[in-house]
This record gives structure tokens, sequence and C-alpha cells, in this order.
């Protein structure tokens, strides 16, 4: 994860497709994810998140601030036809 928050200094990507880890042993955070949320917040980027999750932990990411964020959940298994059809960007309109 410190690879990519880097990377958000110097990029500002479309999309980020991340895996969702959820963890009860994390201390303040239910996720893998929150630091990568804190970054976009703070750079006010808005790029469309795409996360992989397993079936069992994915309600837990309705407690993660995505709202602002055009986010695509695929479950696993992470087929060819589900990334493709998560990864169209809508054009955002004028």
């Amino acid at each position: 994860m410190r690879k990519a928050l880097n990377l958000l200094k110097q990029h500002q990507p479309d999309v980020i497709i991340t895996e969702f880890i959820y963890s009860p042993m994390y201390s303040a955070r239910i996720s893998n994810l929150e630091s990568l949320l804190a970054t976009l917040q703070g750079k006010a980027m808005l790029p469309k998140l795409v996360l992989l999750s397993e079936q069992e932990v994915q309600h837990h990411i309705q407690k993660l601030d995505i709202e602002q964020y055009q986010a695509e959940i695929i479950i696993h298994p992470v087929t060819q036809e589900k990334m493709l059809c998560s990864l169209m960007i809508e054009e955002p309109v004028v």
C-alpha cells in the first residue's frame, strides 16, 4: 500500500483497482483501504474505484466513506468479463 500511496503523489489515475482486505485486527480501521481513501480525499482526487472482495466480507465495504467515488465491487472469483464491465468509465454529463 505504501508504494501505491507514493504513486498517488506523482499521478492522478482515472481508475484504481484494489483488493478489499477486511480485518478486525486493524487498530482504528476496518480494512486496508482507509489510508488510500484518506490520501484521495486529501488530494481531492475522484478516481473510479474497483474493489475486489470476498463474498463473506463484502458487507463491510459499506462502512467505508466511498459515496463520492464511482465505485464498483467485484466479488471473487474475478473474471475477465466482470473486470471489463467494471472498467467501463461513464463520461460525466456537462
